[in-house]
C-alpha cells in the first residue's frame, strides 16, 4: 500500500482520520491488523490491533459481541509472538463473550473451548487443554450439522497435546482418527492429507519405527510433488518433520539436511525476511547446537534473532534463540566482554534449550540409531 519507509506512520494517521466515525474505525483497525497477521509482521499488527482495542471500548461495552473479533485477532497475535499467557487472558475474554451470547451451544462456543485448548497447550498446562478440548468436542459432536472438518482439527490438536507429552501411543492415535474425520473430498484436500502423514512419519520415527516412519515420508513426498508441487508449503512443513525424526534420534547431520531443505522452499515461497524463515533459522541453530558446530549455531542463530525481534519482538522465541546464540558464545571460549551489546547479561529470563535429543552429541553418526542412517537423500528424489 506504501512504498515509503515511513509507511507504517503514514498508515497510522489514515487510520485516526477525522472523516473516519470510531466504528469505521475501529472496522479499518482490524482489517489492517489482518493483513499484518497474514504476513506474520506481528508486531505492527498487536500495535494496530491495541488502536481497535481503545476504540472498540468506546463504542461497546467490554464483554460485548462487538468487542470479540477485538479479541480473537488479538489472540492470535500475541500466539503467534509466543507471548502465551497475554493470548491466554484475550481468549478467555472472547470465550467469555460467546458463552453469555449463546451459553453452551452452538460453533461458536466450541470453537473458544478449542483455543482454550491450544493456549493451554503451549503453556504446557496438558490437563487444562485436555479438559477444554474434549468441552469442544462435546458441543461440536452434539450439534445438529456437524462440522467434521473442525472436529477433525480438534482431533489434530488432541494429538499434537500428547506428541509434546511423549504418549506417542495416543498421539498417533488420534493423528489417525483426525484423517478419518475429515470428509472433504479427497481431491481437494491433498494439503491435509500430505500434512498428516508427515505427522505420522514423525510419531513412527519417535518410536523407533524408521521402515514406517520413511513408507509415510515416502508417500507424502510423492503425492506433495505430483499435486501441490516441490515448492509448496506443505513441502516445506514434509521436510520439518523429518528434520524433527532425525534431531531426536541423535542423527544431526541429516536432521539439518532437511531444515535446510525447507528452509530453501520457504525462502523460495516468502522471501527470506519473514518470521516463517526466521523459525526455521532458529530450528537449524538449535541443531548445530546440539552437534556441537558452534559457528553454524552463530550463523543460523543470529539470522533468526534479527528476523524475530523484527516480526515477533522479544517474546518467548526471541528469548530462547538468544539463549542458544549465548550457549555458542560460550562454547567458543569468547569472554563476556566481548559479546554483542544486544547478548550482554544473556536473557533476562532464561529459556530451556529444546528437550535433550536421543543420543550423545558429537559429530559422528550415532551408532545406536543406525536404522536412521539410511540414505533419506533418496527420499527427496521420488
Amino acid at each position: 500500500m506504501f512504498k515509503s519507509k515511513d509507511g507504517f506512520k503514514r498508515l497510522c494517521f489514515a487510520l485516526t482520520w477525522k472523516g473516519h466515525t470510531l466504528r469505521k474505525m475501529h472496522e479499518d483497525y482490524l482489517r489492517v491488523s489482518i493483513k499484518y497477521i497474514n504476513k506474520d509482521d506481528l508486531t505492527k499488527a498487536v500495535h494496530v490491533l491495541n488502536g481497535a482495542l481503545g476504540i472498540g471500548l468506546e463504542l461497546y461495552e467490554e464483554y460485548s459481541l462487538g468487542m470479540s473479533s477485538t479479541y480473537y485477532l488479538l489472540c492470535c497475535a500475541y500466539f503467534g509472538k509466543g507471548e502465551y499467557e497475554r493470548a491466554l487472558e484475550y481468549s478467555r475474554k472472547g470465550l467469555e463473550i460467546h458463552l453469555r451470547m449463546f451459553s453452551l451451544k452452538g460453533y461458536s462456543v466450541s470453537v473458544g473451548y478449542n483455543n482454550m485448548g491450544l493456549m493451554y497447550s503451549a503453556l504446557k498446562d496438558y490437563e487444562s487443554a485436555l479438559e477444554y478440548y474434549n468441552k469442544s468436542l462435546n458441543i461440536s459432536q452434539r450439534m445438529l450439522f456437524k462440522e467434521y472438518d473442525f472436529i477433525a482439527s480438534t482431533y489434530y490438536n488432541i494429538a499434537e497435546l500428547y506428541r509434546e507429552k511423549g504418549d506417542h501411543e495416543n498421539a498417533l492415535k488420534y493423528y489417525i482418527r483426525s484423517m478419518k474425520t475429515r470428509k472433504r473430498p479427497f481431491k481437494r484436500d491433498y494439503g491435509f492429507k500430505v500434512s498428516m502423514h508427515g505427522k505420522i512419519g514423525l510419531i513412527f520415527g519417535i518410536m523407533g519405527n524408521a521402515e514406517k516412519a520413511m513408507e509415510y515420508f515416502e508417500w507424502a513426498i510423492l503425492k506433495c510433488k505430483r499435486k501441490l508441487g516441490a515448492e509448496s508449503v506443505e513441502m516445506s512443513d514434509i521436510y520439518v518433520r523429518m528434520s524433527d525424526m532425525y534431531y531426536i534420534n541423535g542423527v544431526y547431520e541429516k536432521a539439518l539436511y532437511f531444515c535446510r531443505l525447507a528452509l530453501a522452499v520457504e525462502k523460495n515461497i516468502h522471501g527470506s525476511n519473514n518470521l516463517s524463515t526466521a523459525m526455521l533459522y532458529k530450528r537449524a541453530a538449535e541443531i548445530c547446537s546440539a552437534w556441537q558446530d558452534y559457528e553454524q549455531t552463530l550463523k543460523y542463530g543470529i539470522k533468526a534473532y534479527k528476523s524475530i525481534t523484527r516480526f515477533a519482538g522479544r517474546g518467548v522465541h526471541a528469548d530462547e534463540t538468544r539463549t542458544v546464540i549465548y550457549d555458542a558464545y560460550i562454547n567458543l571460549g569468547m569472554p563476556q566482554s566481548q559479546f554483542p551489546d544486544w547478548l550482554a547479561g544473556e536473557c533476562s529470563r532464561k529459556m530451556p534449550l529444546p528437550p535433550e535429543p536421543v543420543g550423545k552429541h558429537h559429530r559422528s553418526r550415532n551408532a545406536n540409531n543406525a536404522a536412521y542412517q539410511c540414505d533419506g537423500n533418496a527420499v527427496t528424489g521420488l
